[in-house]
């Protein structure tokens, strides 16, 4: 089976950019039968709502990288399934405070969506057992602070953040847009203005600049998505399947922890790592050589005992 990619954009480009990007498609695939397809992120689950009956009419349709769709839409699909997303929110505040029990204040980013309002609620929830001794802000959202976030405001946020404090980058998106390159930029701006760490709770921002985070794992979601697929295609009716979503795991910046001094042990059997610190050679690693050397020494000793027994006198031996 062939297997291609076909970035379709992101949702601030406008109708006729995704018409281009359709005809490209269908010029391409014209004269092929497609056996599925998969929309990775709902602009491409949006876009293939849009232009699937011209594309590939009821050819089946996994969606992943993205919320559960509101279940009357996904119905009215035919032979539409797919993996839900769910962002580790309540997590991830959990990790804050494990790996800085000392955490004061978190400062929460977001945007004026709606996702934004969900998550924040979300994270509201999940500090509550923490209030007594730390507090939860959203600059930009707060009652006598409503005017939302704007590059500049959010450049001097982060380089207000105390070091006894932590930033959870949630959702920014200034321009409408979930692609990864500006979250990993919004991710790598904020960890070079602040003194205090970021964690994230989407993949991308984790090797940009954050701490860490527990967060949906691409390589998870992908390879669920492919599973659902096949089961589609060996039969199985899209429009009844259980599919859960794929857990959210703990992923640490290893180099970013050093530098806030976070002990290994919090996190090192618990997380996966992003740009490891190459750890000194340890006594396993140096016992073989140990023991090449020390049988070399003992050689080196019977040698020469055998050397002077062999050059003494009779009377010496």
């Amino acid at each position: 089976m062939n297997v291609d990619a076909l970035p379709v954009g992101n949702a601030q480009d406008g109708v006729e950019h995704f018409e281009t990007v359709f005809q490209s498609i269908s010029d391409k695939y014209g004269d092929q039968s497609l056996d599925g397809l998969i929309a990775d992120g709902p602009v491409a689950y949006a876009f293939l709502r849009k232009y699937r009956e011209d594309l590939a009419p009821l050819v089946p349709v996994v969606y992943c990288s993205m919320p559960a769709p509101d279940p009357q839409r996904l119905m009215s699909c035919a032979s539409c399934s797919g993996v839900p997303m769910d962002l580790g929110v309540a997590e991830t505040v959990d990790f804050i405070f494990a790996l800085r029990p000392e955490t004061s204040i978190v400062v929460g980013i977001i945007d004026g969506s709606d996702e934004s309002q969900r998550l924040r609620r979300q994270a509201e929830a999940a500090i509550a057992p923490y209030m007594d001794r730390a507090s939860l802000i959203f600059p930009g959202y707060e009652p006598g602070d409503d005017n939302g976030l704007d590059m500049d405001t959010l450049r001097d946020v982060a380089a207000s953040v105390p070091m006894s404090g932590a930033i959870l980058l949630l959702q920014y998106d200034p321009v409408a847009t979930s692609s990864a390159p500006l979250q990993s930029g919004v991710s790598r701006m904020l960890a070079d203005r602040s003194d205090a760490p970021v964690f994230a709770v989407r993949q991308q921002a984790i090797g940009s600049g954050a701490l860490g985070g527990v967060v949906p794992v691409a390589e998870d979601q992908g390879r669920q998505a492919g599973l659902v697929m096949q089961r589609i295609m060996e039969g199985e009716d899209a429009t009844t399947m259980l599919v859960e979503a794929v857990p959210p795991v703990p992923v640490v910046d290893q180099t970013v922890a050093a530098r806030f001094a976070i002990p290994a042990a919090l996190y090192l059997d618990k997380a996966q790592i992003v740009n490891p610190i190459p750890q000194p050679a340890t006594g396993e690693n140096l016992e073989p050589m140990t023991g090449w050397l020390s049988g070399g020494l003992l050689a080196v000793v019977l040698m020469v005992f055998l050397a002077i027994r062999r050059t003494g006198t009779p009377k010496d031996r």
